[in-house]
């Protein structure tokens, strides 16, 4: 999954969303998987607040958007990360990792409940790229 996503964003990256846009992303319930397979859940609250969800355990952080680097300050508690804008929609962010190419990935939990990212970058691409499919006689595409 993550080669396609790789090979894929590149070409969507054109109809992305900025980060200054707050109202995309904040007050949203963003859930990412983590190395360990673990859902996590991230809401970014207006005053800058974060609230961090992993298996239910809750902690409050706190986050701010860096115009300059269009970037996100994110305080975890246990360490700060600054991530930078990639690809952003109203139904996943993909942020990398400042000075790495490690993609940070978060949907959109009320639009991607199960985390289907590639099969929802897929059918953008299909949408923005006017590609469509035909039908063929022995039913394959």
């Amino acid at each position: 999954m993550k080669s396609y996503i790789d090979n894929l964003l590149p070409r969507l990256k054109q109809f992305s969303q900025d980060l200054d846009k707050k109202e995309s992303f904040v007050d949203v319930p963003w859930i990412t998987i983590d190395e360990q397979l673990n859902q996590n859940k991230y809401i970014f609250r207006r005053n800058g607040e974060l609230i961090m969800s992993s298996n239910g355990q809750v902690n409050i952080g706190k986050w701010e958007y860096l115009s300059a680097a269009k970037s996100l300050l994110i305080d975890r508690n246990v360490d700060k990360i600054l991530l930078n804008q990639y690809f952003i929609d109203s139904a996943i962010m993909v942020l990398k990792l400042d000075g790495f190419n490690n993609n940070f990935i978060l949907a959109n939990e009320n639009i991607i409940p199960d985390f289907n990212v590639e099969e929802y970058l897929k059918r953008i691409y299909y949408i923005k790229k006017n590609v469509g499919f035909v039908e063929l006689s022995g039913g394959k595409r």
